[in-house]
């Protein structure tokens, strides 16, 4: 009992200590995050462990107080002092197997469920997006696109060309995934037939943000990063959370850079890409680039796995001993002294 006693209040002084580093108002970046949770689970770890020492402490007093009980709780817990070894293991199995994946439990549900709340499509609904790795690639990506898929029509973009990300709004806000082309790539994000074409303005498709006038477009030129203002105007996206900036080719070719074309779009009212096909694709472009068909979230069923490992490990232990690591030595104190 002395030593799961001092486990136990080592994993409650980690706990604690995890609670003050974390609590309102202390900042951490992703990284100090992730070492306190890990801190957090190690203190969890002993307190389990420390609290197992006084499960068999907890069934010998049940055993010697049963008569005192109704009749029958008192015939259930006479069964106790008989297999004391059995019996602790089981139950200092079961309180960890019970704590570990209780938060599990809890934890998946809830970041699945943070995961669809912060999920932007990277394309709209439907439409396959297809892309190069390197610029070096793309005549490849495009060739194994004319194999697997022909005759279907294409749609040319480069995204994100002019520099690794576009910052609007004097970049205090990101846009979603930037586009580089003409006219028939400016109607697909649109979902617009009849929308304007003007090679001078970007278009921005949000339905959260309205950006009338200028909108700054950073670039690198000659490892240079330069920053210019391209006239704007906002258009309603064609589907919900779905955001995008169009930059017309013209535009970025006055700057001095070359636009390659990256990534090729199929559109789904002219051909749907069904998973077998994008299986395929996804085979041959394993060295080239990459498939993505916009389907919307996906959740995962991935932690219920996680969630079983504990039982399934415990199961194992147990199965293989009769007693439990932590309560062995106090089973055999406890009958000894008795």
């Amino acid at each position: 009992m002395l030593r799961g006693t001092i486990i136990t209040a080592a994993g409650l002084a980690v706990l604690a200590r995890s609670v003050w580093a974390t609590r309102w108002g202390v900042y951490h970046d992703d990284g100090s995050s992730a070492m306190w949770f890990l801190v957090s689970l190690f203190g969890g770890v002993l307190l389990l462990w420390g609290a197992a020492h006084f499960v068999p402490w907890m069934l010998a007093a049940l055993d010697r107080r049963s008569t005192r009980f109704p009749r029958a709780l008192r015939l259930a817990t006479r069964r106790l002092g008989g297999g004391l070894a059995r019996t602790s293991a089981g139950a200092a199995s079961g309180m960890i197997v019970i704590a570990t994946t209780t938060p599990l439990l809890i934890l998946g549900p809830t970041m699945q469920a943070q995961n669809e709340g912060r999920y932007r499509p990277l394309a709209r609904a439907g439409a396959a997006v297809i892309g190069a790795d390197t610029a070096t690639e793309p005549a490849t990506v495009r060739s194994i696109i004319d194999q697997e898929l022909p005759g279907v029509p294409l749609l040319t973009a480069g995204i994100r060309t002019l520099s690794p990300s576009f910052n609007a709004f004097d970049g205090t806000e990101l846009v979603g995934e930037t586009y580089v082309g003409g006219q028939a790539l400016l109607r697909h994000l649109t979902g617009n037939p009849d929308i304007p074409y003007d090679p001078a303005t970007a278009v921005l498709v949000s339905a959260d943000i309205e950006q009338q006038g200028y909108i700054p477009i950073h670039y690198t030129l000659s490892g240079i990063d330069s920053v210019t203002y391209l006239p704007v105007i906002s258009v309603p996206p064609p589907e919900p959370d779905w955001e995008a900036l169009f930059v017309p080719e013209e535009a970025a070719r006055t700057l001095g850079v070359t636009v390659t074309p990256n990534r090729f779009i199929i559109d789904p009212a002219h051909h749907q890409v069904s998973i077998a096909e994008e299986e395929r694709l996804a085979r041959r472009l394993l060295v080239f680039g990459f498939v993505h068909v916009e389907r919307g979230f996906q959740p995962t069923t991935a932690w219920y796995v996680v969630a079983a490992l504990p039982l399934l490990a415990v199961a194992a232990v147990v199965r293989a001993s009769r007693s439990f690591a932590p309560t062995a030595s106090c089973v055999g104190s406890a009958r000894a002294r008795r």
